[in-house]
């Protein structure tokens, strides 16, 4: 087996690893290369996030004052169904209760909702938000289960695990 040129150690140990798993049964180099370009993607967008490991990474999230929603870009391979739910949840809650709501990830992978409000904001009703939040919770526990599992997985690079899900 030839070392790929101009390649790092990490793409080498790569190849070696996908030939051995038998990955790579049937397809030409052409087509071996590109999967390796995208596990170094892959990769590349996990170490991006690791080496924030201290701090949270936004999900998404909406805003009452400028009428707008926000997708992080790393999570657009999520399937659609789910970034419209989001977008849907995001945006119903600012329209009910006002201010800005994030969902962000913390370190260790655990979905939180975060809440803001401009200091003048009036209309901006703290109760509420805090009773909206504890019922989005419980009727949409299962999607962010599911939303963590996916952070860790993809992002974290734990293993997953069948008896958690």
């Amino acid at each position: 087996m030839s070392t790929p040129e101009k390649c790092p150690y990490v793409v080498c140990m790569d190849t070696c690893e996908l030939l051995c798993s038998g990955q790579f049964v049937g397809i030409n180099s052409k087509n071996a290369r590109g999967i390796l370009e995208d596990r170094m993607k892959q990769k590349e967008e996990r170490n991006n996030v690791m080496k924030k490991a201290n701090e949270t990474v936004v999900l998404c999230g909406a805003s009452a004052y400028e009428e707008k929603y926000y997708l992080n870009p790393q999570f657009s391979k999520l399937p659609e169904h789910i970034r419209q739910e989001l977008q849907i949840m995001c945006v119903l809650y600012t329209q009910k209760v006002g201010g800005i709501l994030m969902l962000e990830f913390t370190p260790e992978g655990h979905l939180e909702f975060k809440t803001e409000a401009k200091e003048n904001d009036f209309f901006y009703d703290e109760i509420g938000s805090v009773l909206e939040i504890k019922k989005l919770q419980n009727e949409k526990r299962e999607l962010m289960e599911a939303l963590e599992m996916f952070y860790r997985v993809v992002f974290l690079g734990e293993e997953f695990d069948y008896d958690e899900a």
